[in-house]
């Protein structure tokens, strides 16, 4: 009970934060088509990081790893959990690659509206986002493990505390025109 109470309790200063996130992000940016771009971006590592992370991996991984530990001991599970590490980041860094040699393919052709190609080159720089969301996934997936909840659980704080952070910096010490270049552009369209 008191492990689910701290986790229900994690989840909820994460949707909280993650509320402020989104005003956040809709007073910096606005309805721009650029950030409508990024939010379709970002749904592809995030998609991934749902299937793997919130799907098969945290099903299947725990009682495997709990079996493991209970049976062989504490060496053995934290082996096979280096190897399905070993296994799972090399998965990541061939989907990556292919997206990667996709996107190319696809920055090439004609014609194509600047969402489309803004949505492209925003990939480039998200899709290790799948990689390194997979390895916490599993990371969590010891740490639950080992009844240790609130570590595992506090990462969506970080990610909504990182993500503010990174607005407030873009929007105060980026770039001037890139800032004003959006907000006229939510002005105009």
């Amino acid at each position: 009970m008191k492990a689910a109470g701290l986790m229900g309790f994690m989840t909820l200063i994460s949707r909280v934060i993650g509320m402020i996130r989104d005003v956040v992000s809709a007073q910096a940016f606005g309805t721009t088509w650029q950030w409508d771009a990024f939010l379709y971006a970002f749904m592809i590592p995030n998609f991934f990081r749902r299937l793997v992370g919130e799907g098969a991996l945290s099903s299947v991984f725990i009682p495997v790893y709990n079996e493991i530990y209970q049976t062989q001991g504490k060496e053995e599970a934290f082996r096979f959990s280096k190897s399905l590490l070993s296994i799972l980041e090399t998965s990541c860094l061939v989907i990556i690659a292919v997206f990667l040699i996709g996107i190319q393919f696809f920055l090439q052709i004609k014609g194509l509206p600047p969402r489309a190609l803004l949505i492209a080159d925003l990939l480039r720089f998200l899709l290790p986002y799948m990689a390194l969301m997979s390895s916490y996934a599993l990371f969590m997936g010891v740490l639950n493990s080992h009844k240790e909840f609130l570590t595992s659980s506090f990462g969506p704080v970080i990610m909504n505390v990182g993500w503010i952070a990174g607005i407030i910096l873009i929007t105060t010490y980026g770039p001037r025109d890139l800032v004003l270049q959006l907000r006229w552009q939510s002005l105009v369209t």
